[in-house]
């Protein structure tokens, strides 16, 4: 009978690091790196710059871990990897499009989430079709913005005055409309 392998699972420090989708970050090590492993590839793309510099690459939305190891197989860098969508250039199309809107953009697990204070509907579909744009799917967008000037609706109100003989000779009866 084989006995099952024990490992202990090795503590290091992690650190996250917040990227894009589409963007990139360098990554400079003390020492150089000989292994690198990345969890989940299809996240995150590493690639080996020289033996202590490393090029992140976010190619889809999620998270992911990313290990670095010398040749003596200690651990260099180990990050978490959050991939979220482009809200820096979403907000930039914002403020290129609707100047004054007091909007924020955050990314919630593959949902692009709209929070802020906007001029008028016009104004929050607007953003919208921008963030939808961003995700590629109108439906991975939440609006939450808020109009910061109600609908207002004119009424013009014509008040006549009839005399009871004028509307008996038209024939109304007012009793019954009571």
């Amino acid at each position: 009978i084989i006995a099952p392998l024990k490992a202990a699972p090795v503590e290091v420090a992690k650190t996250t690091l917040q990227l894009e989708l589409g963007s990139g970050q360098m990554l400079r090590m003390d020492q150089a790196a000989t292994s690198i492993f990345v969890a989940n590839p299809a996240v995150a793309d590493v690639q080996l710059q020289s033996p202590t510099t490393l090029h992140l690459f976010a190619r889809a939305l999620g998270e992911t871990n990313v290990f670095v190891m010398d040749k003596k197989e200690n651990i260099l860098l180990a990050h978490r990897i959050v991939v979220s969508h482009n809200v820096t250039r979403l907000n930039e199309l914002i403020s290129k499009v609707r100047p004054n809107a007091r909007v924020e953009a955050t990314t919630v697990n593959n949902t692009l989430v709209l929070t802020g204070m906007v001029s008028s509907a016009e104004a929050a579909e607007d953003i919208r079709g921008l963030a939808s744009s961003i995700t590629g799917d109108p439906l991975l967008v939440i609006n939450h913005m808020r109009i910061a000037q109600p609908a207002h609706v004119n009424l013009r109100v014509r008040i006549a005055e009839v005399s009871r003989d004028v509307s008996k000779q038209l024939g109304f009866n007012w009793t019954v409309a009571r």
